[in-house]
């Protein structure tokens, strides 16, 4: 990897996590003003189906060893880098995303895809000159919590409660039949999914809303305590009982937590594959940020 001077990079291993995250966040300050990221994101997200520990993760550092910037691949074509203020404008960024078209290639990767935050207009240039293409939007999205939130109400004969173990499979298939109506989306495993909800670190069943008719699990919210705020990082409702109000009670729910705990919004991510964006704006919520989702054909 070509670096400047007094810079060097090698892979990353899991004692390397905690330091990264701190640098993802010095990213994230500067970037956005606040943090978003803990140890617990990142321990997952190294879960995911066919992450290579030793190969396909790299960080760059200087003299201190301090880290100073990341990159990651995930099958099948995401990738993840982060260049810390400190030394952007240097190539580092030119740098990580080369390798990280180089590691797709070497996995048989057809497309190598990373998400830029539209504030980062520079970020977009530098990957359009590169050959990559918008390939869909997302958004970051908020509600605030000025008044107690109203209670949920979900129609006759759904029930919104807490996660119980045994129920895993079940509540994964629904996810997963959910999400696969969207494009550009692939298939998780279960052991995938189970490290980024119930496994994580530091999950209670409170952090799982699950919305049931009868023993049918039919819907699912994965909440994530955050400070000052809870995110709602997975939602989902059966195709079959879409349309019922199912959505907007577990929202409910996870906006009355929010308040309850003290938290002043609760945020969740949705993009253009969904076409939910009207539906969270109709109850109250609205975009704090949006990015692009930059592809590369390999």
């Amino acid at each position: 990897m070509r670096l400047p001077a007094g810079l060097r990079s090698r892979p990353l291993g899991i004692d390397d996590v905690d330091e990264v995250v701190a640098m993802v966040n010095r990213c994230e300050l500067a970037d956005s003003g606040e943090t978003m990221w803990e140890r617990a994101d990142l321990v997952s997200d190294l879960s995911a189906d066919g992450v290579d520990l030793d190969r396909d993760w790299v960080g760059v550092f200087d003299g201190a060893s301090r880290c100073l910037a990341w990159a990651l691949v995930q099958r099948p074509w995401r990738a993840w880098v982060d260049v810390d203020p400190e030394v952007r404008g240097r190539g580092v960024g030119t740098a990580l995303r080369s390798w990280t078209e180089e590691r797709a290639r070497e996995v048989e990767s057809s497309r190598v895809a990373q998400v830029i935050d539209d504030r980062r207009s520079e970020v977009g240039r530098m990957l359009r000159a590169a050959g990559y293409v918008p390939l869909y939007a997302s958004w970051i999205l908020r509600m605030d919590h000025p008044e107690r939130p109203e209670p949920p109400a979900p129609p006759d004969g759904i029930d919104l409660r807490t996660f119980r173990p045994g129920e895993e499979i079940e509540l994964f298939t629904m996810f997963e039949e959910a999400f696969r109506e969207f494009e550009e989306r692939s298939p998780r495993t279960i052991d995938s999914w189970a490290a980024m909800t119930v496994d994580r670190e530091g999950f209670r069943p409170e952090d799982m809303l699950v919305a049931s008719d009868g023993d049918r699990v039919v819907g699912g919210a994965f909440l994530l305590e955050a400070e000052g705020s809870v995110w709602v990082d997975k939602f989902a409702v059966h195709r079959d009982y879409r349309r019922r109000g199912i959505a907007r009670a577990m929202l409910q729910s996870a906006f009355s937590r929010s308040y309850d705990m003290g938290a002043r919004y609760t945020e969740l991510n949705t993009d253009s594959r969904t076409g939910a964006l009207p539906f969270y704006e109709r109850i109250g919520m609205y975009v704090r940020s949006s990015y692009t989702n930059w592809a590369l054909d390999l």
